[in-house]
C-alpha cells in the first residue's frame, strides 16, 4: 500500500529496557565523574543531572512556545557541563564515552525484536523506502544500531536530540520528509506508542501502523488514518 516506511526505534523495533533511576547507576556514575577530575556524590549527581534535564527542556519549549513534550534536548551538554562546575573541562571524546557509560549501566535489556532484519530486508528489496524517526539521542542510539546490525538498513535517519523536536511534535516529521523529499500520500508510520507515534502520525497527516509490543501502553482508540497490526 505505501512507497516509504517510517519506523519508530526503541519498543518498535527494538526490545529494550532501562533504568535511569537506579541507585547503582548513580553510585557508579558518581565514581566515573570522580575518576575524571569532577567528584560527585551520587545523590548530588542525580539530582543535578536530573534538575538541568528539566530546566533545559522547559527553557527550549518557552523559546519556542510549545509544549515541552514537543522539544528535544542534546544531552551531550549537560553531561559536559557537569565536568564544567566542577572545573573539568572535558574534551568532545570524553563527554561521549560518559554517555556511553551511562547508557550501558543503565541498560538491563537490548535486543532485536524477532523477524526485524528479515522485514526491513524485504521492504528494501521490494524497492520500498525505509527511514527512522527516534526520540532518542543520536550520541548512543547510532552505536547501539551498530551493534544490532540494523545501522546501515535505513534510507534515511532522523534522531530528535539532532534537531531539538521530537514526536509528536508534527515539525519533526516535517524535518523527515523535506531532508528525503518524501510524500504524504505514500508515507506511513509504524510504531508501538500511540501518542508518541500514532498522533504523531495523525495530526502530521500521514497513515499509522500500531504495533503492540512488550513496551506498549494499549490505547483506548487509535486516531484517525491510523489501524493496528495485530
Amino acid at each position: 500500500m505505501y512507497q516509504n516506511y517510517i519506523f519508530d526505534l526503541y519498543g518498535t523495533l527494538v526490545d529494550m529496557w532501562t533504568d535511569e533511576y537506579m541507585p547503582s547507576l548513580w553510585k557508579k556514575m558518581a565514581a566515573f565523574y570522580s575518576l575524571k577530575g569532577a567528584s560527585y556524590r551520587p545523590k548530588e549527581l542525580k539530582d543535578l543531572y536530573w534538575k538541568m534535564d528539566r530546566e533545559e527542556r522547559v527553557k527550549l519549549a518557552k523559546r519556542r512556545n510549545v509544549d515541552p513534550s514537543f522539544v528535544e534536548i542534546d544531552l551531550d551538554k549537560i553531561y559536559a557541563e557537569l565536568y564544567r562546575l566542577k572545573g573539568v573541562k572535558p574534551s568532545k571524546q570524553l563527554v561521549q564515552d560518559t554517555m556511553v557509560m551511562f547508557r550501558m549501566l543503565s541498560t538491563k535489556r537490548i535486543k532485536l525484536f524477532p523477524g526485524v532484519k528479515e522485514l526491513l530486508e524485504r521492504l528494501r528489496a521490494d524497492g520500498k523506502g525505509v527511514y527512522l524517526l527516534s526520540n532518542a539521542q543520536s550520541s548512543f542510539t547510532r552505536p547501539e544500531m551498530e551493534m544490532l546490525g540494523i545501522y546501515d538498513m535505513f534510507d534515511g535517519i532522523v534522531y530528535s536530540s539532532d534537531v531539538l523536536v521530537m514526536k509528536p511534535n508534527p515539525e519533526f516529521f516535517q524535518i523527515l520528509f523535506d531532508r528525503y523529499h518524501l510524500d504524504k500520500s505514500s508515507s506511513v508510520m509504524v510504531g508501538n506508542d500511540a501518542r508518541a507515534d500514532m498522533m504523531g502520525a495523525s495530526n502530521f497527516g500521514i497513515a499509522g501502523m500500531y504495533v503492540r509490543t512488550d513496551n506498549s501502553w494499549r490505547p483506548e482508540t487509535l486516531p484517525n488514518g491510523c489501524y493496528e497490526i495485530q
